[in-house]
């Protein structure tokens, strides 16, 4: 029975992959030779593919498709995609709807307004030795004005504009498109468009240029769900409201691993104790591509979790693996900013960020000063019954800074009667049971900054990462249980190359404020917003590649009403 019903779920996911995006999952599950609880062992991404997606080597396709909510996530979305075609070559738009047989909205991707694109200068060892990177054009496009919860297709469509001389010199070669056919590397060309071209362009080469829209190079066809109105706690399909919550992520096989269960959750799937309940979506408290200044991993980390995020909004926190200090001009967070849009309070500001956090995780020389306020720094957004505050503990949180401040202005303005759940992310762990990453100067500036916030405003839980492991709290203030304190989870077990964490605090018994700890399973966790009083915890693990298991079941209550 139990093989019968597995089966069953591979034929929902292929049928509703191929009805979707062909290429959603065209790697189908294998089985691990060693079990999925080992270390990780390889940080090669030829190993990550169960979750990877087909990409054509065609300069111009979109690729690395990835979401975020907007400003107001039930009526706006973000979406991000990157090229290696210049803006004068082709330009791009986004076409979307209801039906995904017919688009009733396109914007077009104004180069101008949505593209950024950056530099990086990496040191590779302490000779001196440097790399130069440039990064593809990066588009951050926003759909506005959509209806809440409620499901939208969408493809990213390309248009190709190139002058009739050259289509002159196609047809006295016998080869419509060379241009495209350089560009695509070896992809199939649509054929009716060829003939259809060729019949339309035989003697009427009158205008200067002709703009031709792409098809074989527009992408898959994706959805996404927009969130719920403020204080509603129900989805479109009339279940809780789910949210999976993941950090040091990597793109190891472990970490393709979390990705296709955080896939699966996304559908609602049925697996060992799971309920079915859709995740809408996806919260990285750090620790992403452990791309470390390579910023070719960046690309290799997108083309691998692209499958998971173009369908389901991402919605990220920095880690101090994104710090990547650029080693001549002492810029932090350069791939970070630049990679990601989220909804922005304004523009940011950045500095360097030196002394031993730089040589430790970029080989790059120290600085005197360091600053990352607002852009994808720090924000906060609403999501149906919750406020989400994300936070970075690598920029300045002491009392009196700019971050600080925040903080403390969104924690005093929430309305707990519309959003009576308050949640906040951040990489460093104020509450830790294992014995790495304890008591970092950066984590001990936060802790004496926000935590006496937290209590005073009765933030339900806060989510970390940085430690590899897992962990949930009881209800804690400063040190001491109390049933009105925030709930302190760690979810540091993605599936980075690092593997997990070795050792527990105290390896005898957890402290009185542990309510679970965990070192040996790679995985996730999601959290569902039952009601304005309760929700309900779960640590999805990966048991091997085909299954995961829930493993941790935890009711959280909101001290607000006790």
């Amino acid at each position: 029975m139990k093989g019968t019903n597995f089966f069953c779920l591979v034929i929902i996911i292929l049928i509703s992959a191929s009805f979707v995006t062909s290429s959603l999952l065209d790697d189908t599950p294998v089985s691990l030779s060693n079990s999925a609880f080992a270390s990780a062992r390889s940080d090669y991404t030829e190993n990550a593919t169960k979750i990877t997606t087909g990409h054509s080597d065609s300069i111009c396709q979109p690729k690395q498709i990835h979401l975020a909510n907007g400003v107001e996530p039930w009526s706006s979305m973000i979406v991000s995609f990157s090229t290696s075609c210049q803006p004068e070559d082709a330009s791009f738009s986004i076409s979307y709807g209801f039906d995904p047989f017919y688009f009733d909205n396109s914007i077009h991707a104004d180069p101008d307004e949505h593209m950024t694109r950056y530099n990086h200068t990496q040191m590779i060892n302490e000779m001196h030795e440097y790399v130069f990177y440039q990064s593809d054009y990066i588009y951050h496009v926003p759909l506005e004005g959509l209806q809440d919860n409620r499901r939208y297709f969408y493809q990213i469509n390309v248009e190709i504009e190139t002058s009739f001389d050259e289509l002159d010199d196609v047809q006295s070669s016998g080869s419509l498109y060379p241009l495209f056919d350089k560009m695509r590397g070896t992809d199939a060309y649509h054929r009716d468009m060829k003939m259809t071209n060729e019949n339309n362009l035989q003697g009427h080469v009158t205008d200067i240029t002709s703009v031709i829209t792409h098809p074989s190079l527009s992408s898959s066809l994706f959805y996404f769900t927009t969130a719920p109105l403020p204080g509603k706690s129900q989805n479109n399909d009339g279940d809780p409201i789910k949210i999976a919550v993941v950090a040091d992520l990597g793109q190891t096989y472990n970490s393709s691993m979390t990705m296709y269960h955080m896939l699966l959750e996304s559908e609602g799937y049925y697996f060992h104790g799971n309920d079915g309940v859709k995740a809408s979506l996806a919260i990285c408290t750090g620790d992403m591509s452990y791309a470390d200044s390579n910023q070719t991993r960046w690309d290799t980390w997108f083309n691998l979790i692209s499958p998971l995020v173009s369908r389901l909004p991402f919605m990220v926190a920095p880690g101090n693996h994104e710090v990547e200090s650029d080693a001549v001009t002492k810029e932090s967070f350069v791939a970070y900013e630049n990679r990601f849009a989220m909804p922005k309070v304004r523009n940011a500001k950045r500095g360097c960020i030196g002394g031993e956090m730089a040589l430790k995780y970029a080989l790059n020389m120290p600085c005197e000063s360091h600053r990352y306020d607002y852009g994808n720094s720090y924000y906060a957004f609403t999501y149906g019954t919750a406020r989400i505050i994300m936070t970075n503990c690598y920029s300045n949180t002491t009392k009196g800074s700019v971050q600080y401040n925040f903080v403390l202005n969104e924690l005093q303005s929430v309305n707990r009667t519309v959003t009576p759940w308050l949640f906040v992310a951040t990489h460093c762990p104020i509450y830790n049971t294992f014995k790495a990453h304890q008591n970092e100067t950066q984590t001990l500036q936060m802790q004496e900054a926000l935590e006496p916030l937290f209590v005073k405003y009765r933030v339900n839980i806060v989510f970390a990462g940085h430690t590899h492991g897992y962990m949930i709290s009881k209800n804690v203030r400063f040190g001491f249980l109390d049933e009105k304190a925030p709930v302190y989870v760690i979810v540091g077990e993605g599936g980075n190359r690092e593997g997990h964490v070795k050792h527990y605090l105290n390896d005898e018994e957890a402290e009185e404020w542990v309510e679970i700890r965990d070192n040996k399973e790679f995985g996730f966790g999601t959290v569902e917003l039952l009601n304005k009083t309760h929700v309900k915890w779960k640590w999805i693990r990966n048991e091997d590649v085909d299954v995961a298991f829930v493993s941790h079941e935890y009711y959280i209550e909101n001290q607000v009403f006790l």
